[in-house]
């Protein structure tokens, strides 16, 4: 039976630029460019939508930091103006470049634990998993009309046979 994944731990795995399902792939083949499968546990993160979000996140936190920092620095040392830019342009453009791909990690992953987006059947096929109803592959390559008929019979047997011992009526 697959674990289920908290929130938590599914964004701690995005910032770590992990798969947020096995923590152990890779998410991104390139800086800010999402892999479509995971190459451990074969997630699909095609349905990722990050868009903007990781970059207003990072603009938001690095100006929080930057700030008050440069702040404190003109109000107790008073620098003169070009050694203040030397000092805060590079620190402001490495942090920024710095966070903005595991800030983009986590939100992925937010949107993956959370079923946003078309991360919605895979989060119900992983409830599926965990609650021991139904065993649905995480793949289904080359499924025919044949197999998704063969599939749904499955299914309603299974279901029947939970109602019986259940002591239900079908």
């Amino acid at each position: 039976m697959a674990q289920s994944v908290s929130l938590l731990k599914a964004l701690t795995r995005g910032f770590a630029m992990k798969c947020p399902n096995c923590g152990k792939g890779h998410l991104f083949p390139r800086f800010l460019k999402v892999t479509d499968r995971c190459e451990v546990c074969g997630e699909d993160f095609t349905p990722q939508r990050a868009d903007d979000f990781p970059a207003y996140l990072v603009i938001v936190v690095v100006g929080h930091l930057v700030v008050p920092a440069l702040l404190f620095v003109e109000m107790a040392y008073a620098p003169p103006v070009w050694l203040q830019l030397l000092i805060w342009l590079p620190i402001t453009l490495f942090a920024a470049l710095g966070l903005l791909q595991p800030t983009k990690g986590a939100i992925v992953g937010l949107q993956w634990q959370t079923g946003m987006h078309d991360f919605a059947g895979a989060k119900r096929r992983r409830e599926l998993l965990n609650s021991n109803c139904v065993m649905v592959p995480s793949r289904l390559p080359h499924v025919t009309s044949e197999g998704l008929l063969e599939m749904r019979d499955h299914l309603d047997a299974r279901r029947r046979t939970t109602r019986l011992v259940r002591g239900e009526r079908s």
